[in-house]
């Protein structure tokens, strides 16, 4: 089932993909590295140790290299732009979790497992796959523009998050930022984010046909 047509001939669907990936690389990589922005306000506010908070940062990397297993598998079979909505609402959900933290177990299951899960699903392996599906002979520019938006995020977020953080509380920004950064991703993904070219009548990089397309018609 086509998911609606190209409504500009002349700018290949592909390339606004790019831009929603764009800017899910900008806020999606938060889910994992908000925690070391946030570091020093947690070690005063509930006042953990370094240590005690280093370990979260080892279970959220264990468990996401599960998840991104899942994660493929999911990709495969909802598409992308369903997982990446999946992954935008756990995020919502773990950094308002995450604001409300009390207990050191609570930070290792909702930072170290549901955060996990959030990323895996928002971040590197949807957004290499989609990439791969709508572009094959510009796959590497493609790559290459949305990694500018990881770079970019990594710029510009951590100062923004820890500049908030000293002024309002870690915990209030960390709820500002699960609303923001959970909405923008869930948005993009359901308004601009479409499963496969072919899904929407299209071939990979706006070709006028597939490969198999043309060898069929050069062998008739």
């Amino acid at each position: 089932m086509k998911e609606g047509p190209q409504q500009n001939p002349k700018i290949f669907y592909g390339w606004f993909v790019i831009s929603g990936l764009f800017v899910i690389a900008f806020v999606s990589p938060m889910g994992r590295y908000i925690l070391t922005v946030l570091f020093p306000f947690i070690m005063k506010d509930p006042g953990w140790s370094r240590q005690t908070i280093g370990l979260a940062f080892t279970i959220h990397l264990w468990a996401y290299a599960i998840f991104a297993i899942f994660a493929g598998r999911l990709m495969d079979g909802i598409g992308g732009r369903i997982t990446i909505f999946i992954g935008g609402l756990l995020m919502l959900i773990g950094l308002v979790l995450l604001s409300a933290v009390q207990q050191i177990w609570q930070l290792y299951l909702v930072f170290g497992v549901l955060l996990a899960a959030a990323v895996s699903m928002a971040h590197f392996v949807p957004i290499t796959v989609l990439v791969r599906k709508w572009f094959i002979k510009k796959a590497g520019l493609g790559t290459g523009l949305v990694t500018v938006g990881i770079v970019s995020g990594f710029a510009i977020l951590p100062p923004i998050i820890s500049r908030l953080s000293a002024h309002m509380g870690w915990r209030t920004t960390c709820a500002i930022c699960a609303m923001g950064f959970g909405t923008i991703i869930m948005l993009t993904a359901g308004l601009i984010i479409r499963k496969t070219p072919e899904s929407m009548g299209l071939h990979p990089d706006g070709e006028e046909s597939s490969g198999n397309e043309q060898a069929k018609s050069t062998l008739s």
